[in-house]
């Protein structure tokens, strides 16, 4: 009789505990969230203004101890709560994030379920390259269009710091306008920049007069594997020459470490596309950068000894900026020691409806400077294009 009656008072014990957990779960609201406002869709990474978004969530219940979180470096701030509505700042840090996903966690770390927001993430090589697509006329226009609407939404330029429900509108077209008025001031950089000619690639020598050394010349000894046409220009200069960017610009394309048996992938006959040919080319450069100008035409560098460690695709450089060092990778025959520089201006298109949309074979494929003119010509005219 003692053991049932243990054991009934452990039951009824347990019952009675559970029961008030019960209670106490049943007096704590569920966790209703609706996100109800961003004041923009994109993050300008590179901006210290354009590089952070306001973002506000519905709840019914206090988010003021809660953060938003992202995977990249950011920082998360609690700005203000109006009735159930609870607004957050979110800096993005990190420059070179690629993660558009933003959540919301709990004082406690926990990511709360429906709270995912995703951005666009911009950069400002992404806007230059579809921007140095643009010829000088369709990019005079598209500066008119974008000067029209900055002058738009300027009277929504003084926005400040207030964010309670009354604004949100407001907030979005401030927004607005300094994304615009960011744009234009790249388009303008552009423009202006295209008044500037080229420096040479390499600092202290100058352009050969040798026919040989010059676009179009003959490599009728390559016809078997290419279209046996020189593209561009060679410079001569001592091996570990610095080669330097001829005009600020976007890195498109880099090739380093290239090993000799790569050679070996040339093929050859006398019924290979163009783009084989291309292709064979490419392999001939050896190590090279792909400099994207002012002007939108791209920069082939040629048989490089070494790239610039502080080099990578999609960086912005400067003119004059280091790329690296002359060589002679690429080049056929163990016994060459001819070091130079070969480089080849390409001139972009400026097909609008391609903007920051070119593959590499399509960068290939485009027209070299001086393209079918003859030599006095090209001698002539050379330093129009040049310091």
């Amino acid at each position: 009789m003692k053991k049932i009656t243990f054991w009934f008072t452990i039951f009824i014990g347990l019952i009675f505990g559970y029961s008030l957990v019960l209670a106490d779960l049943g007096n704590s609201p569920q966790l209703k969230l609706e996100h109800s406002f961003k004041s923009g869709d994109n993050i300008f990474l590179d901006s210290k203004n354009l590089n952070s978004i306001i973002i506000s969530y519905e709840s019914n219940i206090d988010l003021s101890k809660y953060s938003l979180y992202s995977v990249c470096d950011s920082k998360s701030q609690f700005l203000d709560s109006s009735r159930s509505q609870y607004f957050f700042k979110f800096k993005y840090k990190d420059k070179s994030c690629s993660n558009p996903n933003i959540v919301l966690k709990d004082d406690l770390g926990n990511v709360i379920v429906d709270s995912l927001i995703k951005v666009r993430l911009i950069k400002n090589t992404d806007l230059y390259n579809v921007f140095l697509d643009y010829s000088d006329k369709d990019l005079k226009v598209l500066y008119k269009k974008v000067y029209e609407n900055v002058k738009k939404y300027s009277i929504f330029s003084n926005y400040e710091k207030n964010n309670s429900k009354k604004v949100l509108s407001f907030l979005k077209k401030s927004r607005i306008y300094k994304e615009y008025l960011y744009s234009l001031a790249i388009i303008e950089n552009i423009i202006n920049n295209r008044k500037q000619k080229y420096i040479l690639p390499v600092k202290g020598y100058k352009l050969s007069n040798l026919n040989s050394k010059l676009p179009n010349a003959n490599r009728g000894y390559r016809k078997e594997y290419t279209d046996g046409i020189h593209h561009g220009w060679d410079i001569d200069a001592p091996y570990g020459t610095e080669v330097v960017a001829l005009d600020d610009g976007v890195i498109i394309r880099i090739v380093d470490g290239f090993k000799s048996s790569e050679l070996n992938n040339i093929k050859r006959g006398k019924s290979l596309t163009y783009l084989e040919e291309l292709h064979n080319l490419d392999i001939l450069r050896g190590n090279q950068v792909w400099l994207k100008t002012m002007k939108g035409e791209l920069i082939f560098y040629s048989h490089l000894s070494e790239v610039s460690q502080n080099l990578k695709e999609g960086k912005m450089v400067k003119k004059g900026e280091n790329l690296g060092k002359i060589g002679i990778t690429g080049i056929p025959g163990k016994n060459y020691t001819d070091y130079h520089l070969h480089f080849v201006i390409h001139e972009n298109p400026y097909y609008k409806n391609k903007a920051g949309k070119y593959s590499f074979d399509d960068y290939m494929s485009w027209d070299w400077k001086f393209k079918g003119e003859k030599v006095d010509y090209i001698k002539e005219n050379s330093y129009t294009i040049f310091e």
